[in-house]
């Protein structure tokens, strides 16, 4: 089931808001289909990484020039880790969504 029509469905439920907790690639789908408007992410004080280390989000991936950007940025820290909240804008200057981007490779 596509992302748009289980979120169409989880609607006529009732259902408003959903917590996506996945893998890179469901967060992927959720990104692709520009249906992500807030994210919380988990920082841990480690360095992780190497060349076929995977990302927090799957998929293809943004381009540089679509990589969605956080506003209304919040930083928690937790014991050793840090919560970082915010929504997501496609517009950098303004932290608005409406600049017709979707997040997609073309």
């Amino acid at each position: 089931m596509s992302i748009p029509r289980l979120l169409r469905r989880l609607a006529r439920e009732g259902v408003t808001s959903l917590l996506v907790e996945g893998g890179g690639e469901t967060l992927w789908e959720f990104f692709r289909a520009d249906r992500v408007d807030r994210v919380a992410v988990f920082l841990a004080p480690r360095i992780l990484g190497g060349r076929g280390a995977p990302g927090g989000v799957g998929g293809q991936g943004f381009t540089l020039r679509s990589t969605p950007w956080l506003s209304d940025v919040e930083v928690e820290c937790l014991g050793e880790d840090f919560l970082i909240t915010g929504l997501v804008s496609r517009n950098k200057r303004t932290g608005r969504r409406g600049d017709g981007e979707t997040g997609r490779r073309p």
